[in-house]
């Protein structure tokens, strides 16, 4: 093996470990992003559930506002959803524009070698202003609640009222819908941001 291709598999060698730290320090992070939309999936269903309690059957009305509810309560989980993603990137960024420095200078043995630091807010601005998918992270998270959470509640609210059910048993059912779209859609979302912004460093 010659000198290059012993640098080459140092420098393969220690990518791979980055991106193993990179991943268990992404995954711990994406605990506490679930945690938080847990409770307030909990908070929101709370809600929900005492407006619904004073109805026995479904109403046309009711469910609009029930629509309008929902826009309004997760407006709150947007938000935090947003942040909790662009930190969590902003940090592994950060982490990675500083890891690559040290691989691609051999850990400083390449003189002359310049280092590129950028502030938390020049970070910051980098994960919630860069496209990807052709759209910035509060498009992708603002989709996923309005979209697909909305779709899923106007099926629940047809089905209800075809099969002539009051709230208690929808209101389980959007319960379970909005565990599956909110944590499934933002686990997705900040792994893919996390990525990005290791790739980008």
């Amino acid at each position: 093996m010659n000198d290059q291709q012993l640098i080459d598999f140092v420098i393969t060698s220690r990518n791979v470990q980055w991106q193993y730290q990179l991943d268990r320090n992404t995954q711990d992070s994406l605990l506490q992003l679930q945690g938080i939309i847990t409770h307030a999936k909990v908070e929101i269903m709370d809600d929900i559930d005492k407006q619904a309690s004073t109805l026995s059957a479904w109403q046309e009305t009711r469910a609009i506002e029930l629509l309008d509810s929902v826009d309004r309560l997760t407006a709150g989980i947007k938000s935090t959803s947003i942040k909790s993603i662009a930190d969590i990137a902003s940090i592994a960024c950060a982490r990675s524009l500083i890891e690559h420095s040290d691989i691609t200078s051999l850990w400083g043995r390449i003189k002359g070698f310049n280092h590129v630091y950028l502030s938390p807010e020049q970070l910051r601005s980098y994960v919630v202003n860069t496209p990807i998918g052709g759209n910035v992270l509060e498009t992708w998270v603002n989709a996923s609640f309005n979209n697909e959470l909305h779709t899923k509640i106007k099926t629940e609210i047809v089905t209800g009222a075809l099969r002539g059910e009051g709230y208690k048993p929808l209101i389980k059912r959007l319960e379970t819908g909005f565990d599956h779209v909110s944590q499934r859609d933002m686990m997705t979302l900040a792994k893919t941001y996390v990525q990005s912004a290791n790739v980008s460093a």
